[in-house]
């Protein structure tokens, strides 16, 4: 199911709307273990990264200095359109699943 026929929750039962979200996050990490361009973003990300760490240390800074400075411009995006609050919890769970060998548990609804 592409990701853009997702139903409004808002117009759902809880339960509809739980099972609406499962099959979208279950064919993101579908497209996302085939290698398909759904995530390429990542990639991009990634690319973008590897460039500055290189102008970094070519200027002298450490991947410490930059990576400050850019999660501090991240922030600045998310403020944009999201509240503090929203960007918390985001951060949140990013620090509580930084262990790479442990499993992120899912629950069906």
């Amino acid at each position: 199911m592409p990701i853009a026929t997702c139903k409004n929750p808002l117009r759902m039962s809880i339960e509809a709307a739980l099972d609406q979200c499962l099959l979208v996050t279950n064919y993101a990490v579908i497209k996302f273990l085939s290698g398909d361009d759904l995530m390429s973003v990542y990639k991009l990300a990634n690319k973008v990264m590897q460039q500055a760490l290189e102008q970094a240390v070519a200027e002298g800074y450490t991947e410490q200095e930059l990576a400050r400075g850019l999660m501090t411009e991240v922030l600045n995006v998310y403020k944009r359109e999201r509240s503090a609050m929203d960007i918390a919890h985001e951060l949140q769970f990013l620090a509580e699943n930084l262990d790479e060998d442990e499993e992120y548990a899912f629950m069906r609804p």
